[in-house]
């Protein structure tokens, strides 16, 4: 069985076919960035992005414990590094700690090798740092492509924006 005759049978028509129906499908099917989710409840999910910071990230959490609230922090691997101490009190508070890439490099028209070192890297630096591998990804400025969303989701990330 050739490649044509095993996409036919996974692909619906409509996506192999060229054109803006099939790009519709794979962005709302397969492509699919977490931007919100479906609930009947009033919640408001708290992100913070491109911390630790010392000064800012330690304020961020005492306020959100007087409030008893849990935000997610979108690190990046260098401030990581940096600010070791920063990240551990942020995961001890029960924050959740994401993966931001390590250097916050712009995502869109890089190779997957490169996507794939910032993210990897990042993640080295908040494991080192705190003892767990960060679940959930960010692309800095909100900005990626095909590759780069591929790329996170091949090392298990699901994409936040």
């Amino acid at each position: 069985m050739g490649v044509k005759s095993v996409l036919k049978h996974i692909v619906p028509g409509h996506v192999r076919r060229p054109g803006w129906r099939g790009y519709y499908h794979v962005r709302d099917h397969w492509l699919k960035t977490i931007v919100g989710c479906d609930t009947t409840r009033k919640v408001v999910a708290l992100t913070f992005d491109d911390g630790p910071n010392p000064d800012a990230t330690s304020s961020i959490v005492e306020i959100l414990a007087r409030y008893q609230v849990r935000a997610t922090f979108f690190f990046l691997g260098r401030q990581v590094a940096a600010y070791p101490n920063v990240a551990r009190q942020v995961f001890e508070a029960g924050h959740v700690i994401g993966n931001h890439t390590f250097t916050h490099r712009r995502l869109v028209g890089c190779s997957p090798m490169t996507v794939a070192r910032e993210l990897l890297q990042c993640q080295r630096a908040i494991r080192e740092a705190v003892g767990v591998k960060p679940k959930l990804m960010r692309p800095p400025f909100g900005a990626q492509d095909a590759t780069a969303f591929l790329t996170a989701l091949l090392l298990g990330y699901p994409v936040v924006n």
